[in-house]
């Protein structure tokens, strides 16, 4: 199962993106093993023709989609589901919307130096003013330029004033 999940999260690295792969990997099952009397490579062609931004075939391989049956189709899914609610998730306050190339690289980053297989989750917070906040765990970091104001208040009204006199 460790290998179906690699092979789930691979190139994806937020919940949106991997959520919408493991409904894509669903709705593709059930089109081939329900709907579809064709050999796997007919079908992920039909389903690739149906569904033109899908990017099936370039998601999941021939070996990792052979492994699914009409026997076992919904117990593997709901496996791979419930490993994925396992995931550590690292949410990254932004004050703005970021590409989802630049997404990617964090996630890739993140991965690669840290070890562990987590989600990042996005969220938009215009309140920030240049950098990050980070909540991991039910911890929150900000280290934006808001808080590095917030924390030094007093010295920089001190200053301010000083150059007022």
């Amino acid at each position: 199962m460790n290998d179906n999940i690699n092979t789930l999260i691979a190139n994806s690295y937020t919940k949106p993106q991997v959520i919408k792969r493991l409904s894509l990997l669903h709705d593709f099952l059930n089109f081939w093993l329900f709907g579809s009397q064709q050999n796997l490579e007919e079908a992920l062609t039909q389903f690739q023709q149906k569904n033109p931004d899908s990017q099936l075939t370039s998601a999941f391989d021939s070996t990792f989609l052979n492994q699914f049956n009409r026997a076992n189709v919904t117990e593997r899914l709901k496996e791979l589901s419930d490993r994925l609610n396992q995931f550590k998730v690292l949410t990254i306050s932004l004050p703005v919307d970021f590409p989802e190339d630049q997404i990617n690289q964090i996630g890739q980053y993140l991965r690669t130096n840290f070890k562990t297989q987590l989600l990042i989750e996005i969220k938009i917070d215009p309140m920030l003013i240049a950098g990050v906040g980070l909540s991991w765990s039910g911890s929150y970091r900000d280290y934006s330029l808001k808080a590095k104001i917030a924390q030094n208040r007093n010295a920089i009204l001190e200053d301010f004033k000083k150059g007022l006199h």
